[in-house]
């Protein structure tokens, strides 16, 4: 069984393939959202900057800026 930390990782790490690639399925990346649904959409906000560096385009930016926003709502709405 993986953790938290874990969870996060695999979803921000796919390192040559693409997430859609190592995960096909929807299902595969609920359950990795699921091991623990507090802690690993914030785990992700606290890294996923640093898995996106060398995309600067704009719509990149306006992309992060959304995925910043919806994670935000996520975990009020969780509350």
């Amino acid at each position: 069984m993986i953790n938290n930390f874990d969870a996060a990782h695999r979803l921000l790490n796919h390192g040559g393939k693409s997430l859609d690639e190592r995960y096909p399925r929807f299902r595969d990346k609920l359950d990795l959202f699921f091991i623990d649904h507090e802690w690993v959409p914030l785990l992700i906000q606290d890294n996923y900057l640093n898995s996106m560096d060398k995309r600067s385009s704009p719509q990149d930016i306006e992309d992060m800026a959304n995925a910043s926003e919806f994670i935000s709502i996520g975990d009020s709405l969780n509350r």
